[in-house]
């Protein structure tokens, strides 16, 4: 019942998040007082935005993500997309700790144990650097995040270099892509998703080759288990 109510909750902030980032986008004079608004207040607005993104890791079911292209027709891409990559690496630390050192009852008023547990074969047992950044492409960054701190024995600095660097794709693709979307450049809008797409299908034939040859490895040793071995 429980998780039922958040998946209810999870799809009304979604639709209320995109309702209004595409009021703000086709309201002119909305957009334009926006517009002014950040450029006097420059701190305050960023501040605010990385708060939105870095919430919307640490509370699972809340969802923001959609307000990026918004943001980026304010902000800019290239700054929408470097604070984006801020809030998500805050958020994903934040998360990371929560998991690790709070214990369930806590864990479980932020993301469901269920949604960790199907990520757990995935898991790296052992800080692999480039297994976590990949896993950064392929996986929602709140859920990993959260899985990570509670599984697995990776170090706070390793977690928190490999999410920086996973998470900056996407983060600009996004801010890119849908900025160019609002605006109607085909080709810019275009060109990020091929960009989007091929990270992604980098990254899940990286992660499927290791698999592969974790399990040949494996058996070779006569099924012994190995720290890398995954379920991709």
């Amino acid at each position: 019942m429980k998780n039922k109510a958040v998946t209810i909750l999870s799809a009304l902030i979604l639709i209320i998040v995109v309702a209004m980032s595409i009021y703000v986008t086709i309201d002119e004079s909305l957009l334009s007082y926006l517009k002014e608004f950040v450029s006097g207040n420059g701190l305050v607005s960023v501040f605010f935005f990385i708060l939105l993104i870095t919430l919307g890791i640490v509370f699972a079911p809340v969802t923001i993500w959609p307000i990026i292209p918004t943001v980026a027709v304010i902000f800019g891409p290239f700054l929408a997309g470097l604070y984006t990559v801020i809030g998500w690496t805050l958020g994903s630390v934040m998360a990371f700790l929560i998991a690790r050192y709070s214990g369930k009852p806590v864990l479980l008023n932020f993301v469901s144990l269920e949604k960790i547990s199907q990520y757990e074969s995935k898991i790296p047992k052992e800080e692999h650097f480039l297994w976590l950044v990949f896993l950064r492409v392929i996986i929602p960054v709140d859920i990993l995040s959260y899985a990570l701190g509670f599984l697995s024995s990776v170090s706070l600095p390793v977690f928190v270099l490999s999410t920086f660097i996973g998470v900056a794709p996407f983060s600009f693709v996004i801010s890119y892509g849908g900025k160019a979307l609002i605006e109607g450049n085909k080709f810019i809008f275009i060109s990020s998703l091929v960009i989007g797409l091929a990270i992604f299908l980098f990254a899940y034939f990286i992660l499927r080759t290791r698999r592969r040859e974790s399990e040949s490895c494996n058996t070779k040793r006569g099924g012994e288990n190995s720290p890398n071995s995954s379920n991709f």
